[in-house]
Parts: C-alpha cells; sequence; structure tokens
C-alpha cells in the first residue's frame, strides 16, 4: 500500500509580490485557511522571521540586492500546511508603516525630566525651559499645543568645556503585556547654538522587557534594550558623523581599540553639522529580535508565552531626506527597571561658559509586536 501524498494549501502572499522591486525593510503580508503560525526563510534555510500569530505581518531587514526567500504557513503543531518561495530585488530604503494595532504614545511636555544620575557631567546644568518664543517655521501639522508638547532644552557649561546634559521620558508597559518588538520614534529639531559649541547631539530609544533564555543568552532575564544613536563632531576638526553604542565594549574603553564604545556607522562619511536656525526631521526604526549563531530575526511569540528576542536591532535611520539602512545588532544588558519604553535626548557641549539650546515638536512614538 502506498503513502498518501502530504497536500500542501496555497498560501495568499499578498506582499510582497513575487519577482518585484520592494524597499528594505520588507513587509511580509500573508494568509492561510488553518495557520496558526509562519516562518519567512532566506534561500540557506535561515530564519529571517517568525511569529505565533494566525496571519503574516511583519517587516524584515533585507540588505539590497537580489533575495531567495519562502514564505511558510504552520498548523497549530508546527506543521507545514502551506509554502511559496519568492524571488524579490531589494532597492532602497524606506521606513515601515505600522500596522492599525499599533500603539501611539503620547509625549507629554511633563513626562520629561533631567537625568539626576552620574552621566559624566554635571546635572544640575541640565534645564527644561518654558517653551516661550520658539524658532520661526516650526514644521510638520499643525501643532497647537506647544506649550505641553514642545520642548526647549538647555545645558550650560560655565565651569568646564565638556558638560553633558541628559533628558528623558519613560512610559511603562502594563502588567502582564509584552515589551514591544517595534518601535518607530520621530520628531522635528532646531539647534540655534553654533556647531563649535557643541560636541554631540544624542538622541536615545530605549526599550526594558522581560526575555526568555536563547542559545546566547543564558536564564531568564530582564534586559534593557538601548538604541542609543549620537551625531558627533570628530575632536579637533569640523566633520561630524553618525554613531551608535556598542554594548560588549569594556568601560573604560582599551587605549588604541577598535572596540569603542561609541562606534561610527561605517558607511556614513563624516558630514556637516545640523544647519543652525533651521528645523531637522529625524526618524528612528528599531527591533528587538533573536541572535541565534549567525541568524538574526525577529520571532513573535504566541500570546502569554515568554519572549526570546533578546538582542537590538539598530534598522533604520532617517534625517531630513537622508534615509540610512544602519542594521546594525547588539546585545542587550541586564537591568533592573521594569519593563517599559524610554526616550533621551542628550547634548554634550565642548566649549566652556556656553548654553546649548535644542527645541523639539512633533514628536510621536508607536509601537507594535
Amino acid at each position: 500500500m502506498g503513502i498518501a501524498p502530504v497536500l500542501l494549501l496555497v498560501i495568499s502572499v499578498t506582499s510582497p509580490c513575487p519577482n518585484a522591486t520592494v524597499t528594505t525593510p520588507v513587509h511580509f503580508v500573508a494568509s492561510a485557511d488553518g495557520a496558526a503560525g509562519w516562518t519567512v526563510t532566506a534561500s540557506n534555510g535561515s530564519p529571517l522571521y517568525k511569529t505565533a500569530n494566525p496571519s503574516l505581518d511583519g517587516w524584515v531587514v533585507l540588505q539590497k540586492g537580489q533575495h531567495n526567500v519562502t514564505v511558510t504557513a504552520n498548523d497549530a503543531h508546527g506543521k507545514t500546511i502551506g509554502r511559496t518561495p519568492l524571488t524579490i530585488n531589494v532597492q532602497g530604503v524606506a521606513l515601515p508603516t505600522p500596522p492599525a494595532s499599533a500603539a501611539g504614545r503620547t509625549i507629554n511636555r511633563k513626562g520629561w525630566k533631567p537625568f539626576t544620575e552620574n552621566i559624566g557631567g554635571d546635572a544640575q546644568n541640565a534645564t527644561i525651559m518654558d517653551f516661550r518664543n520658539p524658532p520661526p517655521n516650526i514644521p510638520g501639522p499643525a501643532i497647537t499645543d506647544l506649550a505641553t508638547t514642545g520642548l526647549h532644552l538647555r545645558v550650560a557649561s560655565p565651569d568646564a568645556a565638556s558638560t553633558n546634559g541628559l533628558f528623558a521620558w519613560s512610559d511603562r508597559v502594563p502588567k502582564g503585556e509584552q515589551a514591544p518588538l517595534n518601535a518607530l520614534w520621530s520628531f522635528w529639531f532646531f539647534v540655534p547654538s553654533r556647531a563649535a559649541y557643541v560636541q554631540a547631539y544624542e538622541s536615545d530609544l530605549v526599550i526594558v522587557a522581560d526575555i526568555k533564555s536563547v542559545s546566547d543568552v543564558k536564564g531568564d532575564s530582564r534586559r534593557i534594550f538601548e538604541f542609543n544613536t549620537q551625531y558627533a563632531r570628530v575632536r579637533g576638526g569640523t566633520r561630524w558623523i553618525w554613531q551608535s553604542w556598542k554594548k560588549n565594549c569594556p568601560v573604560p574603553n582599551p587605549p588604541h581599540s577598535k572596540c569603542s564604545n561609541w562606534m561610527a556607522i561605517e558607511d556614513r562619511k563624516p558630514g556637516p553639522p545640523f544647519k543652525n536656525h533651521q528645523w531637522h526631521r529625524l526618524t528612528i526604526f528599531g527591533q528587538r529580535v533573536t541572535r541565534d549563531g549567525q541568524a538574526v530575526y525577529q520571532s513573535v511569540p504566541p500570546a502569554g508565552q515568554p519572549d526570546t528576542n533578546a538582542a537590538l536591532l539598530y534598522a533604520v535611520v532617517v534625517l531630513d531626506d537622508d534615509v540610512m539602512l544602519w542594521n546594525v545588532v547588539e546585545d542587550s544588558l541586564e537591568a533592573e527597571d521594569l519593563p517599559m519604553v524610554h526616550l533621551q535626548h542628550q547634548i554634550d557641549t565642548a566649549s566652556q561658559g556656553r548654553k546649548v539650546d535644542k527645541w523639539i515638536v512633533g514628536q510621536t512614538l508607536t509601537t507594535w509586536n
């Protein structure tokens, strides 16, 4: 008696289309009757995305070029019920569009506070000013409540050239809910100070989450994911570079070592400072991901099940019209704080006796799993 063949269902992949030219991150959307989970794999079988949801809706950072991928639907027992191979051509970079279920978090001025712990400078010199007489030509959609949403940050350096001023905002994750896997933070800013007075402008997107052990993380723990970005002046010069924060370097840095806490983004050549007296828009997209050996992918767990995404992906950073694919993966660190989403603005001064200002409007933060 012969063995009956296994019949696979036809799954409906609505994004990306076969042989399509797409931007990265790539949006994968699919559905199938009886599906309880999905996997997107590369041509070598390495996972690119996993979800325990009945439908597939995820964003995957892929390098530019042609990719052969497979979208697989699984039933509640993990058995394959459908599979579709795709060839796609990745060209260009674009920000993801959050799903309808994404949470938009309200960022009010009253939630911001100068950070008072030791940050290498004098926290007493960091001040949130009254939002009065803002710079002209505030951009973006109509912002009718700047008094409660706008920020005017000031860091003074009366006694030393180098002073760090850090400002922080936090929103706790409700008990029993999973910390977000995806975060999209955007804001407009204005820097009236001369570039020579500033060493760096820093903007940080931070997530604290409870995670489950995977191959490169020992045991269950609460971990902090710090998407730290910095536009810094090359010391002794007028050139500026983008940097990300490397988590696994010693502190302080070993001398003459390639390993530094702040690491230059390799494909971002030194550029000019932010233009004075001009509004700029910065947008940051980051993901929590699973790093298992050579594979890096996002894994969406079933509701109420452990989260294994213990690494951070610096995905896309956009300054004005400059869309940058960073695609940098870093480890998370142990944390004592409760699960939360945390934002930070920091100004590092470079000239004694100066006041460095930064105006911020139109902040939006959207998170989803």
